[in-house]
């Protein structure tokens, strides 16, 4: 039984690690570019709680709550992955929360933003 030449064989290992690359090269950058939406995602919803929270008068309270809506509204539609559901999950009790007309409860408000920092 003959091995063959080093040729053929180092031939043989490009093409096997070619295939490689090329089956699992889509899904790892399918992963990658779903945790960086999943990081935008909670970026936002940090920025957008902490504006909330923060806001001056209630003009600038409500057009913060309808921006809030309407991103989690498109989001819903859209968000296929279940982190990103989670988060979106989480992300209409934080609303609930921060559009509370007996004023914002802001344990209440932290807890649901550890959770959402909890989702990977």
């Amino acid at each position: 039984m003959e091995i063959g030449p080093l040729s053929e064989w180092v031939g043989a290992l490009a093409s096997f690690s070619a295939v490689l690359v090329a089956l699992f090269l889509p899904y790892y950058q399918e992963n990658k570019r779903n945790r960086k939406q999943v990081q935008r995602l909670k970026k936002f919803l940090a920025i957008s709680q902490d504006k909330i929270i923060n806001a001056e008068n209630t003009e600038d309270k409500e057009r913060d709550l309808k921006e809030l809506d309407g991103f989690i509204k498109v989001n819903s539609l859209i968000a296929v992955e279940e982190n990103k559901i989670k988060i979106l999950e989480y992300s209409e009790q934080l609303f609930d929360l921060l559009k509370s007309e007996d004023g914002i409860d802001k344990p209440a408000v932290n807890e649901i933003m550890k959770k959402i920092s909890l989702v990977k």
